[in-house]
């Protein structure tokens, strides 16, 4: 609890905002929020002293507000239900500067407590202040006792859930000129890819929906909320749920319509969906990842490589005095033309903090059911390496909806070489509120009918891996397991 407190209390603390000065609308603003506090309070001095604050027509802002949190801190009697009426007033007035003030002012708002945390919470996000609602939601996730910490993790994935570089709940129309130049035809192997072009630049990766079985935009979005839910040390290319109407999708390939004239365009593009919506205009729905070049193909097939590094026993010390270059030697008899690209990618890291990334890409192969990382015919197509970081560029093959799909066999076998985790990830996993988690990582969508099965699937394979984990950790101990923070 002493960690939590002083965790909580350093991030609480030296949290500040920077907002403008305020106008008489704002002047305005701060007097409803103590009138309804006035309301709950006798016509005593109490009132009194409150109503002081009134006398902030001819004053600054600020003035007003130091007049305002000197007779709320001076009062001999505070109630502090008081004090929560006109908090929860500040933050529906869209006035964090108000509710900052207010929250600082009451000492029974202490930084140890779920209630100081959530305030916070609410005042960072009113701001904008996305990432700071986040580290104080997870340090509190990570410290709280076991019957307050269920609260905590539902804030965090609300914290994620207002985040909109993370998070959309429906798809935005992509529109012609304004978010995209050009669609150019990227790749037709076993799914359809194209790509958005801007200023003579590739930007994205678009994969729409389509036919073929192998791939799922909604694996791939799935994929992309999950790393970030689980704190998975890999990077994922930011993944975004877009639709494009068939005149822009026409317009922006190069095309004047699809009919008969267009044979080899249909033949080509025959497997992708079309959704008809309430004024017969017909859409293409997919997703747009942010576009990443440079990287290498990194062979996760060959396991001796890795699967040494990933045993228990293996010291923190010992793994930091492996590096990288002794890692990845072997390579330089088998793939010689691709083994000094692999090394350049990683140079800066050692073998503790490579390790740490093979273990959570294989965690997030299990729960995702990621089979098609491993390639034996073509090692490293489907695992990137990129500046010391793996990158998971394909998620198209998870998430799967049917029994035939779902067997995890091949991803469960992978991760039986895995014997030492990441304590942040696991205790993520560990954690999870799976009723409020599931709108997170399937949103509404036109052709979601199928997510409550593919969800179902997932919390298999967790429950699988959690199995696993404890299992080694019955055996081994926590700490020869959990060895990763």
């Amino acid at each position: 609890m002493y960690q939590f407190r002083f965790v909580i209390f350093f991030v609480l603390f030296s949290f500040s905002f920077s907002f403008s000065a305020c106008s008489a609308a704002r002047l305005e603003q701060l007097n409803a929020a103590m009138n309804l506090a006035q309301e709950q309070i006798s016509h005593s001095q109490e009132a009194a002293n409150y109503a002081a604050i009134n006398d902030g027509q001819n004053r600054s802002i600020s003035a007003a507000k130091e007049v305002f949190h000197g007779h709320l801190s001076g009062l001999d009697t505070d109630p502090l239900s008081l004090k929560r009426r006109a908090f929860a007033r500040a933050l529906s007035m869209e006035d964090p500067e108000l509710a900052q003030a207010i929250f600082v002012s009451d000492p029974q708002f202490a930084p140890q407590s779920m209630e100081a945390v959530t305030a916070q919470v609410e005042i960072a996000l009113l701001g904008g202040q996305i990432t700071e609602a986040q580290t104080l939601a997870w340090a509190a996730a990570e410290n709280l006792e076991t019957e307050e910490k269920a609260e905590a993790i539902r804030l965090w994935y609300r914290t994620l859930a207002e985040d909109p570089a993370f998070y959309q709940a429906t798809p935005r129309t992509i529109v012609a000129g304004e978010d995209v130049e050009q669609i150019q035809h990227l790749d037709r192997g076993t799914s359809l890819i194209f790509k958005f072009r801007n200023d003579g630049s590739t930007t994205h990766a678009f994969k729409p929906e389509q036919t073929l079985h192998l791939t799922s935009i909604r694996g791939e979005l799935a994929s992309w909320r999950l790393c970030r839910v689980i704190h998975c040390n890999l990077k994922l290319p930011l993944t975004e749920e877009i639709r494009v109407s068939e005149a822009d999708f026409l317009a922006l390939t190069g095309l004047a319509s699809i009919d008969e004239t267009q044979t080899a365009f249909v033949r080509e593009h025959s497997d992708l969906v079309w959704h008809t919506d309430e004024n017969n205009q017909r859409w293409l729905y997919g997703v747009i990842k942010a576009w990443i070049p440079g990287f290498v193909r990194y062979p996760i097939e060959t396991v001796s490589l890795w699967e040494p590094l990933l045993r228990t026993g293996r010291s923190e010390r010992s793994l930091r005095a492996t590096t990288f270059a002794e890692i990845i030697e072997p390579i330089l008899l088998t793939d010689p033309e691709r083994h000094p690209m692999i090394r350049r990618h990683g140079r800066g890291i050692d073998g503790f903090e490579f390790a740490e990334q093979i273990s959570d890409l294989h965690v997030f192969d299990l729960l995702t059911n990621n089979w098609d990382r491993y390639r034996t015919a073509a090692p490293g197509a489907n695992c990137q390496w990129d500046s010391g970081q793996f990158v998971s560029i394909d998620n198209g093959a998870t998430f799967q909806r049917n029994a035939e799909e779902h067997s995890f066999t091949a991803v469960r076998y992978r991760v039986n070489r895995v014997k030492v985790f990441s304590r942040t990830t696991i205790n993520a996993i560990r954690w999870m509120d799976t009723e409020t988690l599931f709108p997170i990582l399937f949103s509404e969508s036109p052709f979601g009918s199928e997510n409550q099965e593919r969800f179902e699937y997932f919390l298999e394979r967790r429950e699988w891996l959690l199995n696993y984990v404890d299992e080694l950790i019955e055996e081994y101990g926590e700490d020869r397991v959990l060895v990763f923070q």
